[in-house]
């Protein structure tokens, strides 16, 4: 499927007389949109599966009901683990100042309700005052939205951007900083610096978010939780649920069957 074309234009969401437009998609397992950009802010709700956004800085994760702010010009790939559903706004000319990079944004019932009828309305129509009111409120709750945690931050380059992903890639997050250390052929010490300097956090800060990572994608594409516990990193189900619950509120299963209700 050749998602470029139902991409909006910079033209089309200039000339909507809301100065906001909106697209709704839905789309296969697998579906991989390439490196591209919006030059409007976008908000991206994903209101069934799972969808991985990968920009220079790293990989988001953005499950159902949850959704992705990106900012105007950023460069990202986008790929669906699942089948996914997704709702987009693309402000135009509105702002809400939410970062300068991307966000998972934990979406309330209400904010989902706001996202959905904004994605019915047609943006070549007179403005009205429903419509107004439906896009201020909108642009009102996503600016109050809670920041989620689903985020992996990437090196750009270099020993580090190897090792990080090769973790991942091996399902090997049960390394130690030895194990990491031995594997480039370094100190512990360096291995240390190089997360603080050029990622901002610690390597077990780090892990922990390459594993809610490998579970969310290994969870949306139905796996076991066995398996899925074991890929993280856990020696055990029970482990690997007490994190996930710390992390959403719910169990991995319950979290699981929630990415495979239809939605509305």
């Amino acid at each position: 499927m050749d998602i470029s074309k139902h991409l909006p234009s910079s033209d089309s969401v200039a000339a909507t007389a809301s100065g906001v437009s909106t697209l709704t998609l839905d789309l296969n397992d697998g579906t991989d949109i390439d490196v591209h950009h919006h030059q409007q802010a976008q908000v991206l709700l994903t209101t069934q599966g799972v969808l991985m956004v990968t920009t220079q800085s790293g990989c988001w994760i953005v499950p159902s009901n949850y959704a992705l702010w990106i900012p105007a010009d950023v460069q990202h790939r986008t790929r669906t683990l699942g089948a996914v559903s997704i709702k987009s706004v693309y402000l135009g000319e509105r702002t809400i100042s939410l970062s300068s990079d991307c966000v998972v944004l934990e979406i309330t019932p209400l904010t989902k309700e706001l996202m959905i009828t904004a994605s019915q309305i047609d943006g070549g129509e007179l403005p009205d005052r429903r419509n107004e009111l439906v896009f201020n409120l909108l642009l009102e709750e996503l600016s109050r939205a809670k920041i989620g945690s689903v985020f992996l931050p990437l090196p750009n380059k270099g020993p580090l951007r190897e090792l990080c992903h090769r973790l991942v890639a091996a399902r090997t997050l049960d390394w130690g900083l030895a194990e990491c250390a031995s594997h480039l052929d370094v100190n512990v010490k360096t291995i240390q610096r190089w997360f603080a300097s050029e990622l901002g956090i610690t390597y077990g800060k780090w892990r922990t978010q390459a594993r809610l990572l490998v579970a969310l994608e290994e969870l949306a594409l139905g796996r076991s939780i066995l398996n899925v516990a074991l890929d993280a990193g856990y020696a055990n189900p029970s482990a690997f649920s007490a994190m996930f619950r710390r992390e959403f509120g719910i169990a991995p299963m319950a979290f699981q069957r929630s990415q495979h209700k239809t939605s509305d």
